[in-house]
């Protein structure tokens, strides 16, 4: 016959390895933490890149609809955009592409994972890190 406290502790140790294994199956699906941070990270940097569009639209509309030919604080609109990665200090990358057309370039981790939400004339592409973006012609008295 079997002893009943052998069968019990079988049992707890068959739970356990289920239990771990469980977990386990979690992590490996989902990542981990690192994963996390790494998309946090990139949430930031797509905001970022998001507050620098509006920022060029800004510029372009201030000079008459002519985008500027690089990325500096002006007073006009927002004193301080942000320019530089703010993990690793990279500075985010521009690139006028077309008189009413420009990208802006970031170095993300998990491009797979980002939800980017665009806004009419706004497309991100997961392959290059690239927010492209057009903007509207410019009308003289808006």
């Amino acid at each position: 016959m079997t002893d009943p406290a052998r069968l019990a502790l079988g049992g707890r140790l068959g739970l356990a390895v289920l239990s771990a294994g469980a977990v386990a199956l979690a992590l490996w699906s989902m990542g981990g933490p690192r994963t996390g941070q790494a998309e946090v990270r990139d949430k930031a940097r797509m905001e970022d890149l998001q507050r620098l569009a509006r920022f060029v639209r800004c510029v372009a509309n201030a000079d008459e609809g002519t985008l500027p030919e690089t990325l500096a604080p002006d007073g006009r609109c927002m004193s301080a955009p942000p320019l530089t990665d703010r993990f690793d200090g990279t500075p985010y990358r521009y690139e006028v592409t077309s008189p009413r057309g420009f990208s802006l370039c970031a170095g993300f981790e998990r491009t797979e994972t980002l939800r980017v939400y665009g806004e009419t004339g706004r497309m991100f592409d997961p392959d290059t890190g690239c927010l492209n973006v057009t903007i509207e012609a410019y009308q003289r008295g808006e």
